[in-house]
Formats: C-alpha cells, sequence, structure tokens
C-alpha cells in the first residue's frame, strides 16, 4: 500500500533551508513539506528530500519520540555531479541511475494518476509497469506528441 500527499503548497509547511541541508540539525517533520514517510512493520523512517537527512523512529517510550538511526543530510550536488564526470570518463553506472530513477519517477506518475480519476486504486503491473484493469489510467501514461517531436513505440 502507498500513499501519496502533496503539502508543498500549503502556506505553514516548509522546505528545508540550507542551514538543515548544510548543518548538523533536521527539520521539524511535521511541518517539513518535503518529508518522505517509510512506515515499516517495526519503525518508521523519516527522510528530507534534497539533502535534509534521516530519522527512523521506533516505538515512543513515556510519550517521547525515540529515534533509532539518524543521518544529517547534505546537499548532494557536488558528489553527483563529480560522480557523472567519472562516469562519462570511465563509462561505469553512475550512483544515480538513470533506471532507478525511472523505476522512482514511476510511482510519482501512478500516484498523479490515481489522485486525477478521484483517487482510484491503481493495480500496477510489475512487469510491463502499465495499470490492469483501467484503461482510463493506462491512457494517461503515455501522451500525444506534436509531429516532428513523435515517440515511436517499440514493437
Amino acid at each position: 500500500m502507498m500513499t501519496f500527499e502533496l503539502t508543498l503548497n500549503t502556506p505553514y509547511m516548509l522546505k528545508a533551508d540550507h542551514g538543515i541541508r548544510d548543518g548538523d540539525m533536521f527539520p521539524h517533520w511535521p511541518q517539513n513539506a518535503e518529508r518522505v514517510e517509510i512506515h515499516g512493520s517495526e519503525a518508521m523512517m523519516v527522510v528530507g528530500r534534497m539533502g535534509s537527512g534521516w530519522q527512523v523512529y521506533v516505538r515512543p517510550k513515556n510519550r517521547h519520540p525515540v529515534v533509532r538511526d539518524e543521518m544529517y543530510g547534505r546537499f548532494p550536488d557536488e558528489p553527483h555531479q563529480q560522480n557523472f564526470v567519472d562516469c562519462v570518463r570511465t563509462r561505469k553506472t553512475p550512483n544515480a541511475d538513470i533506471e532507478a530513477g525511472h523505476l522512482s519517477t514511476l510511482l510519482v506518475h501512478y500516484a498523479t494518476i490515481s489522485y486525477r480519476l478521484g483517487g482510484e486504486k491503481l493495480m500496477i503491473n510489475s512487469e510491463t509497469e502499465g495499470i490492469n484493469g483501467n484503461d482510463r489510467a493506462q491512457a494517461m501514461l503515455t501522451r500525444t506528441y506534436r509531429s516532428p517531436w513523435v515517440v515511436e513505440e517499440e514493437v
């Protein structure tokens, strides 16, 4: 089960500033509009996008949060840029490989499609990356291109 919420345009929600991204502090997660929450069977992880760090919370003790693990975030531009240049030179696979980006971006596309269809539950085919049993949703995975910028379908 996956849930997607978009809170960035809510006036009281905040983006992490450079003091958080480059410093040794974490955002106030409940008001951080750039957070990703991962709820597991034993813990919850909050990950800040754009270099805000991450924290893993386990069951509270005496109503106080318990952080099991954490790492401060650093804005990742310089290491990624250097890794890209190194991979161009060596032909190695970059740390931020396009396939990983494709798969994670698909989740955002699925969430947007579900939202546009009024929150419909989508059944994703993991082999084809299509949407099973919902022609309206499946149609939203592609667009109509204008000539001469047509992307040909693979056969």
